[in-house]
């Protein structure tokens, strides 16, 4: 009974943690002001802090601001961003930052990247880099200039480039002309009218510290309002992406829809499937490689999206959301822990979270004792068949209660049945990759949720078949050679980017055992593997004691084992001082040869 009392406690501290979480990334889908205080303050930082100088400076009758005066200034921008700017403005051209990274930048947030905008055309830009940086020029309709330098791509465009658009646009255009405006700032405003929300159309000049904003997108970021240029059913008509990027910069800056996006996207959401299906993976990734997955999701899913691209984790939340609440479901925990380790400074990549949604239909489709799936977990993280099943062991006794995923953990599992069961979990888990990247998988999988709306779409590349398929597979063999395993817990974000198999296996285990367990700390598994070390060698050390002892000594073992013990201790309390007295010497002979 005891038991069943904690594992009742665990679940409902698990569940009153979930409220909290579910509060704190609450979102308002109309622009009333209403907005949740709580999810402007999340876990990596306050996206606009009370005290800021753009926070208490009126910007609404203002087209030009003095950056410094709103905390934004030229160190603030990275050295690559710089190289190309100062290049341009060196031969003649004006350049300036544009879009998200000058939004990014006076939240003083680290930008996923940085776009710039020059007088030059792209010809000329790609004149003035190739020799020195790889340049290249892409795209049809948004023509753009890549340049890689430092490791960093920073895609320039030009005012040249004029972007046609649609009727009801252009009549928009011409209306919301201003009436007196200077040549270079009528090139600029014009510009700012083909961006996509009012947000992300400022203009930063890095040598005149100035900020153009000709649309109140400093007055949106003020009151966390998101906001199109456009009329949005005009702007989502002409670009359906723009209804994804408009839930990604929603969901990872805590901005509130306005009435007129809201509207938008209920009448156009399934233009979506419009959308090219490496468009709609490369958006996804950003909305769940950036530290922002859990609200994205969360996001889809409330304004009708996640249906249409996720069928069935759009159906698997409504079901289990009903019994315990959206964010209380396996699935979002382990989304809330794949945000607690990215971050634009330090993204994931699409082979993490692909791997978390298969690992998390595998469990669905089929529910597995805890003790499988943490072992699972564990060998992903430590590489180390006997560590992983050691530290399972220690950590599973009161796991976090998951339905339908984990099957209540009642009958003790042997370590023979124990790799069995964790080697047909993860042949599980390749196969359920289909259901990804196969219509009919999909399809067959969604007879499990009867009356759920099923697209049929599909997105994610078949050559993440391959790659999950490695980062799942040859488990048995690890099992099998008990390899040496992992020997650093700290996080490669270049391999991890690279998708690396070996990193994307260590951080998908670290966040499958974080959701089950809460806890996942490589010191703590140290010290208990050292406790089971030294258990041994007492164990050893007592054999021995108790053969070399008379056949006809009453000595009980328990008398011998203490004596052991104390022998032991006192040996390593020795060794400790040796240690000690060894550092003191080396410190003293460094200080004495310093004086020489």
């Amino acid at each position: 009974m005891d038991g069943i009392s904690i594992r009742r406690n665990s679940l409902l501290l698990s569940r009153l943690k979930s409220l909290l979480s579910l509060k704190r990334f609450r979102h308002s889908f109309v622009g009333t002001g209403a907005q949740d205080k709580s999810s402007v303050n999340r876990s990596k930082g306050s996206h606009l802090n009370p005290d800021s100088k753009l926070g208490k400076m009126d910007t609404s009758q203002r087209t030009q601001l003095d950056s410094r005066k709103l905390g934004l200034y030229s160190s603030m921008i990275s050295e690559a961003s710089w190289l190309v700017l100062k290049s341009l403005q060196a031969r003649g051209f004006k350049a300036y930052l544009v879009g998200g990274c000058v939004r990014d930048l006076l939240l003083n947030r680290k930008p996923k990247d940085y776009d710039i905008i020059t007088t030059a055309n792209l010809k000329q830009v790609k004149k003035q880099f190739y020799r020195s940086y790889p340049s290249q020029i892409v795209g049809r309709r948004f023509p753009i200039c890549i340049v890689h330098l430092k490791n960093t791509v920073i895609e320039v465009s030009s005012f040249e480039t004029a972007v046609e658009g649609t009727i009801e646009k252009e009549k928009f255009l011409a209306a919301q002309k201003p009436p007196t405006c200077q040549k270079s700032d009528l090139v600029l405003w014009r510009d700012s009218m083909s961006r996509d929300f009012t947000v992300n159309s400022l203009f930063f000049n890095p040598f005149e510290h100035k900020i153009y904003d000709y649309a109140n997108g400093l007055g949106d970021i003020k009151s966390l309002k998101l906001r199109t240029l456009i009329p949005a059913h005009i702007s989502f008509t002409e670009d359906s992406a723009r209804i994804l990027r408009a839930v990604r910069i929603a969901a990872r800056l805590c901005l509130s829809f306005s009435k007129e996006i809201e509207s938008a996207i209920s009448d156009l959401s399934f233009s979506v499937l419009s959308i090219s299906q490496s468009r709609i993976m490369m958006e996804l990734n950003y909305m769940l490689s950036y530290g922002a997955a859990q609200p994205s999701i969360s996001l889809l899913q409330r304004v009708g999206l996640l249906e249409i691209l996720l069928p069935f984790h759009a159906a698997y939340l409504t079901k289990q959301g009903r019994k315990y609440g959206e964010n209380s479901t396996m699935l979002m925990k382990l989304l809330y822990n794949l945000d607690r380790l990215s971050s634009c400074e330090q993204p994931s990549d699409s082979g993490v979270w692909v791997g978390l949604f298969v690992f998390h239909m595998a469990l669905v489709d089929k529910p597995q004792h805890p003790l499988v799936v943490f072992s699972l977990a564990s060998l992903l993280y430590y590489g180390n068949w006997k560590a992983a099943v050691h530290f399972a062991r220690l950590q599973i006794e009161v796991p976090i209660s998951f339905e339908p995923e984990l099957l209540e953990a009642t009958a003790f599992i042997s370590d023979r049945e124990l790799a069995e069961r964790v080697i047909q979990l993860a042949i599980l888990i390749q196969e359920s990759v289909h259901i990804l990247t196969n219509a009919d998988s999909l399809h067959e999988m969604m007879e499990n949720f009867p009356g759920s709306a099923c697209s049929g779409l599909v997105f994610v590349p078949k050559n993440m078949r391959s790659f999950i398929a490695k980062v799942f597979g040859g488990i048995d063999g690890l099992i099998k050679r008990n390899t040496q395993g992992r020997t650093s817990f700290d996080i490669n974000y270049d391999m991890l980017q690279k998708c690396d198999v070996k990193e994307s296996r260590f951080v998908i285990g670290k966040i499958v055992m974080e959701t089950i367990c809460c806890v996942v700390d490589h010191e703590v598994m140290a010290q208990s593997e050292e406790d089971h070390v030294e258990k041994e060698l007492v164990e050893k050390q007592l054999s021995c004691a108790c053969e070399s002892l008379p056949a006809n000594n009453m000595t009980s073992n328990d008398d011998v084992f203490t004596r052991v013990k104390r022998e032991m201790q006192q040996k390593k309390e020795e060794q400790q001082l040796a240690t000690k007295k060894q550092k003191v010497d080396k410190t003293e002979d460094d200080r004495d040869v310093a004086k020489l």
